[in-house]
């Protein structure tokens, strides 16, 4: 008996140097990290200040000629139609010979100012290109158009490319070292022969060390197994979220909008109440986003008019009625004030963001920047700024219509939550703070202008303002839940039970293959203890 315990309390001993090993190794490792993540970010901020200097007037577009690269004259731009759902150029239209042709934003080269815009083929080649009779919604709606254009032009998210290689390069510089297939064979025990990584056989040595010895069970092991699986957590959590957002913008119908028809569109407060009108769209010449609205207001006639640059999420296109919803005052559109051919003022990091900050809509959104995951959910998570707000012993119950709905920011970084406006039976208008977007989305439950709701929630304020940020929003027999009686948040509820059975599995399917390899080697399970 005493050597088979010596030889329990070795390969404890073992276990616990290499998981003391693998936690200094950590902390260089996320020293290292910190260090990579500051030059991305420096990375990042030249790449970005020299991406949003690329904006253009697509009102412009209209009309202008189009060549070949080899300079020929092809036609000329007779619309642009816009995606609405993810707030980017669908198609640009062009009249030609043959027929309306409508073409991707990725099949044009960049176009300076007062310069034709050129497509990246042969006049030959364009004449093979799929047409349309006239630019109608269900033309430009078809699925067979979009599958022939898809095909025609090789078009396979080209538009996205650029900021998807760096966002791809940021989530492997933030992997941990035993995901890192690059690094993986400097983490590997070799002791035993199997090749399982230094955090693999941490757990695995924790798991045998409670089962043969949970009286003897140190301190110090379970900090580093809670660490391990606060990591793991993280991880998966994370994994999570990004694949709801994924899920979510695959899921959404497009909606779609004919530039000449958005030109003039009255932008309107909640309550009706004009405020201006829409002038000019623009866009991002990289990708093909849209990333403003040049808004006129002020004046008589259009004598004193002045020019906003407004966000381009901020407005909620309204298209039966012709109306862009716009949940700010005057006040805060001089905040974002521009002269019609100041486009390229926009390109001023600090001034965008500014305007970004004011109307409560986030930057990375526009340009493709996507933040760290931690950046992302940190504001939703149990415990921040944000839900510390959230008075689970002043909760109230409204009923009303909606007015808008929109989007908030807990945080400059974080992913934009679900707001509405409701107008209550008693004529109050109130604003709503729902939950991340991502999980109104993925729960079924839309909100349109109209609809009745019947509403649960603390009423508090949030960076000054008073809001209701609700628990539960009822309509139509239908039930968002968003936090229980606690206040505590649905969307962690649900991460977090997710993530526990993946724990749960991921402890079964490893102490299975233990048995197995116990069972392989002869050993015989016997009273708690091991014998040969």
């Amino acid at each position: 008996m005493l050597w088979m315990l010596a030889a329990v309390l070795i390969s404890t001993s073992a276990g616990l140097q290499a998981a003391e090993h693998e936690g200094e190794m950590g902390l260089e490792q996320d020293k290292q990290q910190k260090q990579k993540q500051e030059q991305m970010n420096q990375k990042w901020t030249q790449e970005q200040q020299q991406q949003i200097g690329e904006l253009m007037s697509a009102n412009k577009l209209i009309g202008k000629e189009v060549q070949d690269k080899s300079g020929q004259n092809v036609g000329e731009i007779q619309e642009v139609v816009i995606n609405g759902t993810d707030n980017s150029v669908k198609y640009v239209i062009v009249s030609t010979d043959q027929g309306l042709v409508p073409a991707p934003w990725s099949a044009f080269q960049k176009t300076a100012e007062g310069e034709p815009c050129q497509v990246k083929m042969q006049k030959s080649e364009l004449r093979n290109a799929p047409t349309i009779q006239e630019v109608t919604p269900a033309e430009v709606s078809s699925e067979s158009l979009k599958q022939e254009v898809k095909s025609f032009y090789g078009e396979t998210q080209t538009q996205q490319k650029s900021w998807q290689q760096e966002q791809q390069q940021q989530q492997k510089e933030q992997q941990k070292p035993w995901q890192r297939e690059d690094q993986q064979s400097e983490y590997e025990w070799k002791l035993d022969g199997s090749g399982t990584s230094m955090h693999e056989k941490a757990k695995s040595e924790k798991s045998k060390w409670q089962e043969k010895s949970k009286d003897q069970t140190t301190e110090w092991d379970k900090k580093s197994w809670d660490k391990a699986k606060s990591e793991w957590d993280k991880d998966q959590q994370s994994m999570k979220q990004q694949s709801s957002w994924q899920q979510t913008a695959k899921s959404e119908p497009e909606k779609l909008y004919m530039l000449t028809s958005l030109i003039g569109y009255n932008v309107n407060q909640p309550d009706g109440q004009q405020l201006g009108q829409l002038e000019d769209v623009i866009v991002e010449q990289q990708q093909g986003k849209v990333a403003y609205g040049f808004v006129s207001y002020g004046g008589f006639w259009g004598i004193g008019e002045e020019m906003a640059a407004v966000p381009w999420t901020s407005l909620e296109l309204q298209s039966e009625n012709n109306v862009a919803l716009l949940d700010v005052d005057q006040e805060t559109l001089k905040m974002a004030q521009i002269e019609e051919d100041q486009i390229q003022k926009l390109s001023d990091k600090q001034f965008a963001q500014n305007i970004h900050e004011e109307f409560g809509q986030p930057q990375w959104e526009v340009f493709g920047f996507v933040p760290g995951e931690d950046e992302k959910t940190a504001a939703w998570k149990e415990g921040s700024e944000y839900n510390k707000s959230y008075k689970a012993d002043e909760v109230k119950t409204i009923k009303g219509t909606v007015k808008s709905v929109g989007t908030f920011m807990p945080d400059r970084k974080a992913e934009p939550g679900l707001r509405l406006k409701v107008e209550t039976d008693q004529g109050e208008s109130v604003t709503v703070y729902c939950g991340p977007k991502s999980h109104c989305q993925k729960k079924n439950v839309s909100f349109g202008s109209g609809d009745e709701v019947t509403i649960t929630g603390s009423k508090t304020k949030v960076d000054g303002k008073t809001v209701i940020m609700a628990s539960e929003i009822k309509k139509d027999g239908q039930t968002l839940q968003l936090r229980d009686e606690q206040g505590q948040p649905q969307w962690q509820i649900e991460g977090q039970t997710d993530t526990d059975q993946m724990m749960q599995q991921e402890t079964i399917d490893m102490q299975s293959e233990q048995e197995m390899e116990l069972e392989e080697e002869g050993d015989v399970r016997e009273g708690g203890t091991y014998s040969r």
